[in-house]
């Protein structure tokens, strides 16, 4: 049966509004009186309005491409650009991951190695990913969410329209490459000191991931002695070897390690070893431990 009553005597209704990134309903309001449409009349000329304006806005997505190494820092940057009539209301800004065509997309919640932030005001919103993996590899879409208002006088009646809109970046693709590593002794591969001098043993490695190097002794016919280890982060092991006499550095700037050994002794007489691991913010990454391979040997000679 048809709903006989005037505009101003029905309720507000709700109304479906099919048109690009819209996703919730539309609040459809006549309120005036002495109207020449009725209700179902002024409430079509409402959604038509709404529609004509919902596709007049964006989201602009930057950058579209972007390589990156591992735990290196990157940044994705969006911003919406509101139509040229109604009001818009920035309400938050989300990313989502697809890791190959056709995949699910996956929502990328603030955790961990993602930061997102918004700043309302500028409707602009960002995220970050912090050291970054090889799996990380995938294209990443924003995706902002406003409330858009608009009211028109049309016919003798107030059109009121509030809709909630999503609207997608056009993407970024987002390349991973694997750290490379490298790592070589700075000295001669025999080095021979008298007793009671000093000896520095200096291993030169490459990388931009944070990394730990180790340091071995292995006496003959033994296997390799564990000394000592330092971190690029600058954290530093507690504990002395041989009462303080092997110590050890680490310069981050030059990729240098160096292992000391002052007031040399005949046991101090080995092949010494630096080894490096790969560590993430967090813990080592097991199993993975690349060790050079030379004969770095200091013999104490006290004829000398």
């Amino acid at each position: 049966m048809r709903d006989v009553r005037s505009a101003a005597q029905r309720p507000a209704e709700l109304a479906v509004v099919e048109g690009k990134n819209v996703t919730k309903l539309l609040l459809v309001i006549a309120q005036l009186p002495a109207s020449r449409k009725d209700g179902s009349e002024m409430e079509l000329l409402c959604n038509n309005r709404a529609n004509n304006n919902s596709i007049s806005q964006s989201v602009t997505q930057s950058p579209t491409s972007a390589t990156g190494k591992e735990c290196q820092s990157l940044t994705i940057t969006c911003r919406f650009q509101p139509g040229l009539t109604g009001t818009y209301s920035f309400q938050t800004g989300q990313f989502f991951k697809r890791t190959q065509p056709g995949a699910e997309m996956q929502r990328i919640y603030r955790t961990g190695r993602f930061v997102v932030w918004s700043r309302n005001t500028e409707m602009t919103f960002t995220l970050e990913i912090r050291d970054l993996r090889v799996e990380d590899s995938a294209a990443y879409y924003c995706q902002a969410e406003v409330v858009f208002s608009q009211q028109r006088l049309r016919v003798g009646s107030l059109c009121y329209t509030e809709s909630i809109h999503k609207i997608y970046g056009a993407g970024t693709m987002v390349t991973v490459t694997a750290d490379s590593l490298s790592l070589m002794f700075k000295n001669p591969p025999l080095q021979i000191s008298a007793a009671g001098d000093t000896v520095n043993l200096s291993c030169e490695y490459s990388g931009f991931c944070p990394y730990t190097v180790h340091w071995y002794r292995q006496l003959p016919e033994q296997t390799p002695e564990f000394l000592l280890q330092r971190h690029t982060t600058g954290q530093q092991d507690k504990g002395e070897v041989s009462g303080g006499r092997i110590s050890g550095s680490l310069d981050p700037s030059k990729k240098i390690s160096q292992l000391t050994i002052s007031k040399v002794q005949f046991g101090d007489s080995a092949v010494y070893h630096c080894a490096l691991s790969s560590r993430t913010a967090q813990c080592y990454r097991t199993g993975r431990e690349w060790f050079k391979n030379l004969s770095m040997v200091v013999y104490t000679n006290t004829a000398l």
